[in-house]
């Protein structure tokens, strides 16, 4: 078998071949990497766009739920300042109070607000009832800011907690 010299490529051929593949490699790869940079940057665009329909769903929904309950909160709230009131007025001097006055708050007491107070409005309601036969003004009138600050909290659970301090 005769020998046959094979002839090895310099080195310049050789890294400019090595030069080649990369180069159509890289473009491969550089474009698989903007396509797969693309897609993530849309993913997210959607998810946040998803995210903030969600958000703006869900305030519109609070803010018909409020207003679908805005007339019986609005009754609700003419109910506490009444019985406020009245509470108020016999405690300011329990022995002057007018006689419609204390039936108004006994109406109050046993009508409307067992319908729509809570447990706190209830206890300061009852309090107050039971301390209207000692006359005692002072006492009297810590009860009656008591029935002001249950409605206030109740208020503000229910409507917005604006109304608490």
């Amino acid at each position: 078998m005769p020998f046959v010299r094979v002839r090895k490529p310099d080195n310049f051929a050789r890294w400019a071949q090595i030069a080649a593949a990369i180069s159509s490699g890289g473009g491969i790869l550089i474009a698989g990497v903007s396509v797969g940079v693309g897609i993530h940057q849309f993913s997210q665009t959607q998810r946040e766009a998803e995210f903030a329909r969600f958000e703006e769903a869900q305030k519109l929904h609070e803010t018909q739920a409020i207003e679908a309950r805005r007339p019986y909160l609005e009754q609700k709230l003419k109910w506490c300042t009444e019985a406020i009131e009245k509470a108020a007025a016999i405690a300011a001097d329990a022995n002057q109070a007018k006689p419609e006055t204390k039936t108004r708050f006994w109406q109050l007491y046993y009508g409307v607000m067992a319908m729509i107070e809570n447990k706190e409005l209830e206890k300061a309601m009852v309090a107050f009832g039971n301390a209207m036969d000692t006359g005692q003004v002072k006492q009297l009138q810590k009860l009656s800011l008591h029935i002001s600050y249950a409605c206030r909290d109740e208020m503000a659970k229910e409507w917005s907690p604006a109304w608490s301090r």
